[in-house]
Order: structure tokens, then sequence, then C-alpha cells
């Protein structure tokens, strides 16, 4: 029998190579996977306009992307109540119907659920499905910057905990969290794109240029700001690269302001690669709080498979990779591992470092994701 996946993601952004991205990936080049669906909450629409019940992109032969629409009717005008309705009905029925198309039925379909999400429970509660996994990335009942998920989290990170027949944790902090108390609880971390595997070979810098410093991610309260300025400033022969999604503004902090620091905005994922191969030093500037406690940094992986010199700051998730990574405790640390990381570093190291990054592939994590959950499938098909 072959297994269809209906995956839910909280946000919006495809492409940025995320972690509920790399799984959906490569969970639709496994042979016993039919389908993956990737339900995303509805784009906002004005109150006056009216939109398709579904936004459909296919963006493989086994791998759809699927936006939810609330409004397929406008309820800006009378009658309120049954332009409501008629809303409601659409936003059921047509997911529903282009599942049931799509061969989804119960006895074939798992739920791959990434809590929070604010249609969540609804979804879960209305689609047939044999087997609900939950898998828990970062832990936003710790990010008291963002209210609205840190609520929905401390709502629904419970009850899937209680009521999902497997859950996936990203990092071990989570993963004493989450599995206390329950059997089918399952750690993965993150993982490398077999793209972002480079070859070894000396920094660009010894060639004549300035040293490059890379920061790859995206810029929130986890991120050091306060760092990224201590080193721009002490050594202004240096270069400071900073690319990804701003959710916390670097205009507001003044970092821009400085000469030698230069934002890239959102690099395409599949740039990556060749801007990591053009960097001396790749960063981890994180703050060690209790929502960065739960994370397992991407861009250490990326970093790695690169085979770049890598200098964090000491949060947690570096645990297993210690040994490949130099780790600044205090400001002046961190510039004293850069000096020494462009000083020491030699080609030697950095295949060291690649591979290390090719026992942790996506293929190969995705994989032994599938097969925990697979089993579990398996077994609740044959006690029916």
């Amino acid at each position: 029998m072959k297994i269809n996946i209906l995956l839910f993601w909280f946000g919006r952004h495809w492409g940025e190579g995320r972690t509920y991205q790399k799984v959906a990936e490569h969970l639709s080049k496994i042979r016993e996977v039919r389908h993956v669906v990737c339900v995303f909450p509805p784009n906002p629409v004005k109150a006056d306009a009216c939109s398709w019940p579904l936004e459909i992109k296919k963006i493989g032969p086994k791998l759809t992307l699927l936006y939810q629409n609330k409004r397929v009717v406008p309820v800006s005008s009378r009658p309120y109540r049954l332009r409501k309705w008629i809303n409601g009905f659409f936003k059921k029925h047509a997911l529903l119907t282009y599942l049931r198309t799509r061969g989804f039925r119960r006895d074939t379909t798992m739920l791959w659920v990434f809590p929070p999400h604010p249609y969540l429970d609804e979804l879960v509660k209305v689609i047939p499905h044999s087997l609900l996994v939950a898998h828990i990335i970062d832990n936003f009942t710790k990010l008291k910057e963002d209210k609205w998920l840190q609520d929905i989290a401390s709502v629904q990170y419970p009850e899937f905990q209680r009521n999902a027949d497997v859950v996936i944790t990203g990092s071990e902090f989570n993963h004493r969290v989450f599995c206390a108390g329950r059997e089918r609880c399952y750690l993965f971390e993150n993982a490398a794109d077999e793209e972002f595997f480079g070859e070894p070979s000396r920094l660009p810098y010894l060639s004549g240029a300035s040293p490059r410093l890379g920061y790859v991610g995206t810029i929130s309260q986890r991120t050091d700001i306060s760092l990224l300025e201590h080193v721009a400033r002490t050594r202004p022969e240096w270069n400071i690269l900073i690319a990804g999604r701003q959710e916390l503004s670097l205009n507001e902090s003044g970092l821009l302001k400085l000469p030698n620091v230069q934002y890239l905005e959102i690099i395409p994922y599949q740039e990556l690669p060749g801007f990591l191969k053009s960097l001396d030093v790749c960063l981890i500037s994180h703050k060690n709080t209790d929502y960065c406690k739960s994370m397992s940094p991407l861009k250490l992986f990326q970093y790695l498979a690169s085979g770049k010199p890598i200098v964090s700051t000491n949060i947690h998730g570096l645990e297993r990779l210690k040994g490949y990574i130099l780790i600044g405790e205090t400001y002046d640390d961190f510039v004293k591992c850069i000096v020494q990381a462009l000083r020491e570093d030699t080609v030697e190291l950095g295949n060291r470092r690649i591979e290390a990054a090719r026992k942790e592939t996506w293929d190969k994590r995705v994989q032994d994701m599938f097969a925990v959950v697979k089993k579990c499938f398996m077994e609740k098909q044959l006690a029916r």
C-alpha cells in the first residue's frame, strides 16, 4: 500500500529551505509514499474581496502546495449570515473534495503536523486519517516575544503530546520535554542538502582580499545583534555579510550603519551554497535563551557541508558536533575564535567538516524518520 501524507505548517514561506520544506521534499521521494500535500494557512483577503476556495501549486510529481482560503465570497455586505455560511461550507468541503480526488482515504492517509498552527485542531478533526505525527521543531512556548505563537503552542503542544501516534522532536532539549511519559517519541535534528557540499580549499581572504564573515538565517529574537556589532566595531577590516528574513529590524539596531556590515536580504536557497563558498568564516551568533535551547540550528549543517570554519556562541544544539566548531563564551572570545579560524584553518580541517556533514544529509534523515513512522502506520493497519 502506498501512503499519502498531508503536512501542515503555520507559515506561508516556501522556497527558503526550512525544516518542513526539506521534510516534505524528501518524503515525496520515498518509493512507499504516493503523494505529499502541504497545507498552509490562508492568505489574507480583504472583507470586500473574494477568492477561490483553494490555491494549488504543483512542486513535483508527488509534491503539492495547497492554500485553503478563508473567504470565497465577500463578507462586507448583507446578508452576512448566508455569506458566512457559504465561506464555511467551501472551506471545509473544498479541501475534502480535493483530497478524495487525489486518493486520500482514511486507510491510506497520514497527517504530519508542525504545531502550532491556527487551524490545526479543526483540520485534524475533519480529515480522515490512520496516523497522526506531531513534529516539534522549535519550542514556541519559550518565545515570549511572539504572544500569538506562544499562546497557541501552549494549548496545542500538550494536546498533540497526548494524542499523536508519533512525536518527532528536533533537538535534545525538546526530546526531554515532549517525550516524558510516552512511547514512540524520536529525536531527529536538522540536516544539509547535497547541494551544500563543497570541496575543501584555502580560505578566500588568503588571496589578498579582506576576510568575509557570514551569518545566514532569519534575523529574530534569537540573533545576538549586539554581538555582530561588537565584532564589526572591534575589527573594522573584516566584512560582515548578513543574509535572511528580518523578523527583527536591523535598521533599528544601528548595525547597518557600520561601513563593514552589509545586509543581503534573502538569498535564494539555490544560491546559498555559492554564497557560503565565498566566505572565510561562518557565524552562529545566537543568544542562549530558553527558546534557543529548543533549536537545532539548520545553518550549522549547511555551514559544515561547505567546509568553512564555524564560530558560534555557546548554545544548545551543538553538542554532537562541537569538535568541528570554535565556540566563544564571551563577545571578546567570539572575536578571538574568528582570529583563530582565519589564522589556523587548513584544507584538512575543511575536509573533516565536510565528511562530518555527509552523515547529516536530509536524504538520510528523512529516510530514518519515515522508517519509524511507517512501522507505526503498519502496526495500526494490522490492528484493525
